[in-house]
């Protein structure tokens, strides 16, 4: 199918499909034979009624998990880390409720979700810009669940340590870092790391059945700042994203561009890297499960799915999935309590699809 033929099927149909589903709003954009395609529909709260556009942010979820990841492979180009030192390395004052696990846990463990760390940890630290080096300082006393290495068991809280890692050895907060390394050079225009930068844009809320259920806007926007770099709270348009997506399809450039590296790789282009940084390691974690015949706490293995060359797409809606998460989220916030099985962050909203 011709990019002409995909942007005039969007434009009759995409609309319509979102309205018959109940979603109150939600923004589309696809990239195939090198040009992107977007539309939208809906509205961004059914409170305002105010339209939604292909220029509208909304939240990514933990997609974000994949930015703070690059953050961290822009350290391990730079040489600033070894992804399989201990983290104290570098983060010396990393410490959970396990001594000996918290003296060996590595980097590349918490990029893979092996750690072994209770990974649901949620504790507000507050919206300035010290948010998540407060949070490191609150998990000393979290359990460790499984041996580093043994389990994969999706992690939030260790990529908000990984985040705390960026903050450390960029000397820059983690919203900083995150649009100087990766928005800017990439020339996405509505990256939104807080509400300080989505308010700019046209901005997308979350939905909950209100009286009659009748979808409402939701009373909150997004979760704790601490926890930005696992996906609390990071916003931009379906346009923004399929950037970075592209980038990784094109080994590093940007649409249109040259590379987006920083530092001594600058204007060099690079072969990719035979295997991700976590292949390795799920495989071994895979082998130990299978020959120890055990399924432990709420382990579970995701395989990452890479569009294949050409064309990708990502949609963008905010509905009451996400709603209904930070909702009950703060609710337990309040009331004292920790939510234990991993996977509260996990299913985002958001599709990625691939052709």
């Amino acid at each position: 199918m011709s990019p002409e033929n995909v942007q005039s099927w969007l434009d009759e149909h995409f609309a319509r499909i979102i309205g018959e589903r109940g979603v109150p709003g939600a923004s589309v954009a696809i990239l195939t034979q090198g040009q992107v395609l977007t539309a939208a529909g809906g509205v961004l709260s059914r409170a305002t009624g105010v339209e939604a556009t292909t220029d509208s942010v909304f939240q990514i979820g933990s997609i974000t998990k994949l930015w703070t990841s690059a953050l961290v492979m822009q350290l391990v180009d730079d040489g600033l880390v070894d992804l399989d030192a201990p983290l104290r390395a570098y983060l010396p004052e990393f410490t959970v409720g396990d001594a000996a696990a918290s003296a060996t846990i590595t980097t590349r463990q918490l990029l893979c979700h092996v750690a072994g760390f209770e990974g649901d940890i949620f504790t507000d630290t507050g919206r300035g810009a010290d948010a998540v080096e407060k949070y490191l300082a609150s998990i000393h006393d979290i359990p460790q669940l499984f041996e580093p290495g043994a389990v994969f068991s999706y992690n939030n809280t260790g990529f908000v340590v990984l985040g705390r890692l960026v903050e450390v050895l960029r000397g820059q907060p983690f919203d900083e870092v995150l649009v100087e390394r990766l928005a800017v050079p990439l020339g996405l225009t509505h990256v939104s790391p807080s509400p300080y930068e989505a308010i700019l844009h046209r901005a997308a809320v979350g939905h909950l059945p209100g009286e009659g259920g009748a979808m409402a806007p939701a009373p909150t926007w997004a979760l704790a700042r601490s926890n930005a770099p696992a996906g609390s709270m990071l916003a931009m348009t379906a346009r923004d994203l399929l950037g970075f997506v592209a980038m990784h399809l094109a080994g590093g450039r940007r649409l249109g561009a040259g590379l987006h590296r920083r530092g001594p790789h600058r204007g060099r282009e690079q072969a990719p890297d035979p295997a991700p940084p976590c292949a390795a390691e799920h495989r071994r974690t895979a082998h130990r499960q299978r020959d120890d015949g055990r399924r432990r706490g709420a382990a579970h293995l995701r395989r990452a799915l890479v569009p294949g060359a050409g064309r990708a797409g990502t949609v963008l809606r905010l509905g009451q999935t996400h709603a209904r998460r930070a909702q009950r989220t703060t609710a337990w916030l309040k009331a004292g309590l920790r939510w234990s099985p991993s996977g509260l962050m996990c299913r985002t909203p958001i599709c990625c699809l691939q052709g």
